[in-house]
């Protein structure tokens, strides 16, 4: 979770000063009596509030409170952030969060539907059921992606070439 803070302090400092006031408004909706610091209830209150079960237990707040304090301090809380609006995975095996490389079923993907990932233990074990067989690691998914959308621009380009 070292990484998540690290990658979270690292867009909240290049951010505008817009996006630095709604990282505090965020924060400031989950630190309910303003101590300056998220407790465990405060935690999962905010959570289930918003719908946010798999992340609504004490494991994943202890996995977030990175120095150990039993309360979450700001970039803690801005790690949250970023997990949530990144739409970093739960293993559909294990139901852990996955913190590292996982594996995307690329046709659930490609058809918009609800991502299915699993970790890599759960993939490697077959760990899983479910009803396509084409997975990517979510490196490779993301150069798959690049290379169809510079296989798409150029075949734009050829288009409107051919019409001239």
């Amino acid at each position: 979770m070292e990484d998540l803070v690290q990658t979270a302090r690292l867009y909240y400092n290049k951010s505008s000063p817009g996006i630095k006031e709604a990282a505090h408004k965020f924060f400031n909706s989950l630190d309910n009596d303003n101590d300056g610091k998220v407790s465990l209830h405060e935690f999962l209150g905010f959570m289930q509030q918003e719908g946010h079960t798999k992340m609504s237990n004490r494991h994943f707040f202890e996995e977030l409170d990175k120095d150990g304090s039993g309360t979450l301090e700001f970039m803690e809380v801005m790690a949250l952030y970023y997990v949530i609006k990144s739409g970093r995975p739960f293993c559909s095996g294990c139901d852990e969060f996955i913190l590292g490389m996982y594996f995307t079923c690329s046709k659930c993907f490609e058809n918009g539907d609800n991502s299915f990932c699993v970790c890599p233990k759960c993939f490697d074990d077959d760990h899983f059921v479910h009803e396509h067989d084409q997975f990517l690691d979510n490196y490779a998914l993301l150069e798959a992606k690049r290379l169809e959308g510079i296989a798409n621009h150029s075949n734009h380009h050829k288009v409107i070439e051919a019409r001239n």
